[in-house]
């Protein structure tokens, strides 16, 4: 049980967390490259990364969000992902880290936040639903993967 929580923007020392915590959600990832990517996503003002602390410093979850910027449409902040680890969930951590984003937005005078969940996440929707926020739409995702020789 979470006594006391804190929370900060991360930094790339925290890379190591970030790789166990996001493995939790099914995600594994090279370490090499998640530094990479969070080194690049912090250089960059449009986009926050907060951690969540337990009191003895234990990084708990994360969330990251940034500037998504449309022709038709007033900026929003798009949830790229978060993640409270296993043994924290359903303490509040996910709320915080949710409320620090949210706060960051209004802010930068943001005029809400998005995000996409897995269909199959049906714990994730309820947290959401929660707090506050209403399932819009449904869709297919697409993607082309390029192929490089290196």
């Amino acid at each position: 049980m979470v006594q006391t929580l804190r929370l900060r923007a991360a930094g790339i020392g925290d890379f190591a967390a970030f790789a166990k915590l996001t493995s939790q959600l099914g995600y594994p990832v090279d370490q090499t490259e998640l530094r990479a990517n969070l080194e690049r996503i912090l250089a960059k003002d449009d986009h926050a990364v907060f951690i969540a602390m337990d009191e003895e410093g234990h990084i708990c979850g994360w969330v990251h969000g940034y500037t998504r910027l449309l022709i038709g449409a007033a900026p929003t902040i798009e949830v790229d992902g978060m993640v409270v680890d296993s043994n924290y969930r359903g303490q509040g951590v996910g709320r915080s880290l949710m409320t620090a984003l949210e706060l960051w937005a209004q802010t930068r005078g943001i005029v809400g936040v998005s995000l996409r969940s897995a269909v199959q996440r049906e714990e994730a929707h309820r947290f959401y639903r929660g707090l506050g926020y209403q399932h819009v739409k449904s869709q297919y995702a697409f993607r082309k993967l390029f192929a490089y020789n290196s």
